[in-house]
């Protein structure tokens, strides 16, 4: 995945927010149940991907999930709306600490 453009910046909860290349240890992934496909889009034969965002908190736990971009569009958003919050991580270390980290990836959605 590749890292956030995006500064470190306080939250509501005062908690530093960063970016994969601002940490020592990037969010390494526990479970990772995969996106259901679309029956629609494996009835027609259509393969595609979905760019995502989300927050890595310091339990492992995701929040702040964002769609970047997907093709064909809407198309997989929903079933990687509903699959990513159930993901869970080893956090992301700063100075021996867990803090949260932004993560970027892509997930594809190919027919066997």
């Amino acid at each position: 995945a590749a890292p956030v453009a995006e500064a470190p910046r306080e939250t509501g909860e005062g908690r530093r927010r960063y970016a994969m290349d601002q940490v020592d240890t990037v969010p390494s992934v526990m479970g990772q149940p995969r996106p259901d496909y679309p029956y629609r889009a494996r009835r027609r034969n259509i393969e595609g991907w979905v760019k995502v965002r989300f927050l890595v908190d310091r339990d492992g736990r995701v929040h702040d999930l964002t769609i970047l971009s997907s093709s064909p569009r809407d198309v997989f958003d929903a079933a990687v709306k509903e699959a990513i919050p159930r993901w869970r991580f080893k956090p992301g270390i700063r100075f021996g600490r867990p803090v949260d980290v932004w993560v970027e990836t892509t997930i594809r959605f190919k027919l066997d």
